[in-house]
């Protein structure tokens, strides 16, 4: 907003001054334009000082929901590490039978394939079975052996890949 304030000029012997009606006027219209402008920021001030309310209110609300949302994470941290704890416990368990097996079962599984081995040779004597028949037999059972390594090579495996998981969970 411009302001132009229009003198009207006297001539004196000491120089040209300005007229007392017209600087009077002007003088007016200045003190109405202050006027205005200050009416202008109280409006602007009680507009700020209302959205600096409506974001404190905001502010406050999200503070709350920040508190809330915190609240939850702190309980899903301690069900994340209950539920850790839980898996090593189980992990420890696994492993433990796992092992007591395989110290138990390996010998056992030496001992049933010898006396079944032994077994079947001595029904094969007693049968007379040729030659081709026996080397047949004899790879079949090879297969079977082999198919029990894998199987045993498979639950080691495993077992390893439950120690890793059990040592990462620490």
């Amino acid at each position: 907003m411009r302001l132009e304030i229009q003198l009207r000029r006297i001539s004196t012997p000491a120089g040209d001054v300005a007229e007392f009606s017209s600087f009077r006027d002007g003088m007016n219209k200045l003190a109405d334009a202050i006027r205005a402008l200050s009416k202008q920021l109280m409006v602007l001030d009680e507009k700020v000082v209302k959205d600096l309310n409506a974001l404190d209110d905001d502010l406050g609300a999200v503070k709350k929901d920040v508190l809330e949302v915190r609240g939850e994470v702190d309980e899903l941290k301690e069900g994340i590490s209950k539920g850790l704890e839980e898996i090593r416990e189980g992990l420890d368990e696994v492993r433990s039978k796992v092992s007591g097996l395989a110290d138990q079962g390996l010998p056992r599984l030496g001992e049933l394939v010898e006396q079944k081995a032994s077994s079947i040779l001595e029904n094969l004597r007693e049968q007379g079975t040729d030659i081709s028949e026996l080397m047949r037999l004899v790879k079949f059972m090879a297969l079977r052996i082999e198919y029990l390594e894998a199987r045993l090579g498979k639950l080691e495996k495993d077992f390893r890949l439950l120690s890793l998981i059990r040592e990462a969970a620490r």
